[in-house]
């Protein structure tokens, strides 16, 4: 890169020179150009997830399908669990909601491996969750065999374990499908990036009052984007629409 070691001042043990050094002089020497308020090195979890987001989206073949969902029967059950005392989240129903999609259409709780395309016997679902130090996607093992509130625990755990920098080896491996929910943060809709060894990534947006259809007359009532990505060497485009419509039935069932 051009760079020499004597004029670079290392940031490792003892002062050992970095690679991350060596990128930071050579990059402080190129070219003028806008200025730049801050550099963060990319290490940790950080690194390793853009290396892999990079890699699937090169290797995979996405292409992507979405629903607009009436959110009314999932405010309303939301509503009668916490009535009784149950601690959850529109997303913990969202992600239950998924598990129990993948039962129904299982050839999207799959992954190629290979020249063969392998369907899951069992739903671990990856979630999102946004930390301090970056986005993790710690994986809840079995949904499909557990009920709405060890669940909605176990989503809690791994959530604060992300935050806290203390997931396991077990806590991140082994999901068979992802889940993104960027509604909290008050984003309508997105096309989200598969995860290797998995053939779906779903992601829901906010859910928000917007004009809808009933009984033919235009009323407004709360509704929520989900959108579906999958990888096409795995899911065909009518297999996608089949899941997706299995899951709107879910999350809109009374």
């Amino acid at each position: 890169m051009g760079v020499d070691l004597a004029g670079v001042q290392g940031t490792g043990r003892a002062g050992i020179v970095t690679p991350d050094d060596v990128e930071a002089a050579a990059a402080a020497s190129a070219p003028a150009g806008p200025r730049v308020k801050q550099r963060r090195p990319l290490r940790g979890y950080p690194r390793a997830m853009a290396a892999a987001m990079a890699r699937n989206w090169t290797e995979i073949p996405h292409f992507s399908q979405t629903l607009l969902v009436s959110a009314a029967p999932l405010i309303a059950r939301r509503k009668a669990l916490q009535a009784d005392g149950m601690q959850v989240s529109l997303n913990d129903l969202m992600v239950a909601a998924v598990a129990q999609a993948c039962t129904e259409v299982p050839e999207a709780n799959a992954a190629l491996a290979g020249k063969a395309v392998i369907v899951y016997d069992e739903v671990n679902v990856a979630v999102g969750v946004d930390t301090p130090h970056g986005l993790a996607a710690p994986v809840v093992q079995g949904a499909d065999r557990m009920g709405l509130e060890e669940l909605s625990a176990e989503i809690r755990r791994l959530a604060d374990a992300a935050r806290r920098r203390r997931l396991t080896f077990e806590d991140i491996g082994g999901a068979t499908i992802t889940t993104s929910n960027l509604g909290p943060a008050g984003v309508d809709f997105g096309t989200p990036i598969i995860s290797l060894n998995t053939a779906a990534t779903i992601y829901f947006g906010t859910v928000a009052d917007r004009p809808m259809v009933v009984d033919g007359q235009v009323v407004a009532g709360p509704t929520c984007h989900m959108s579906g990505a999958f990888d096409h060497r795995v899911v065909d485009g009518a297999t996608g629409a089949r899941f997706l419509r299995a899951l709107g039935a879910v999350l809109e069932s009374e």
